[in-house]
């Protein structure tokens, strides 16, 4: 499954990370799918916030690219990734590009 977060209003995939975070794997995995600016501003260095960049893929809100998200967790936070629209689908509407 995908692992999302959200810190500043900035969503994140931080999948591919999760096993090389140094804090371990289950620190990240218990947040995916949550808004998590407190946490990660409160324990985080100046490093990891520039690398937290190489992650980003949009704002909360946001039409993003993608088919189908899902999260590893089923808090209530997660309910803000269901349902986005997927900008290469054949819906009829038409893009802002």
């Amino acid at each position: 499954a995908d692992c999302y977060l959200i810190v500043k209003g900035s969503v994140y995939s931080v999948s591919s990370f999760i096993d090389s975070h140094p804090g371990g794997a289950q620190r990240i995995i218990e947040q995916c799918g949550g808004e998590v600016t407190a946490l990660f501003s409160a324990i985080h260095s100046n490093f990891a916030w520039n690398l937290l960049k190489n992650f980003y893929i949009g704002d909360v809100g946001q039409n993003i690219n993608a088919k189908v998200i899902t999260t590893v967790n089923t808090n209530s936070n997660t309910e803000i990734f269901k349902n986005l629209p997927n900008k290469n689908s054949d819906d009829g509407a038409e893009d802002d590009e």
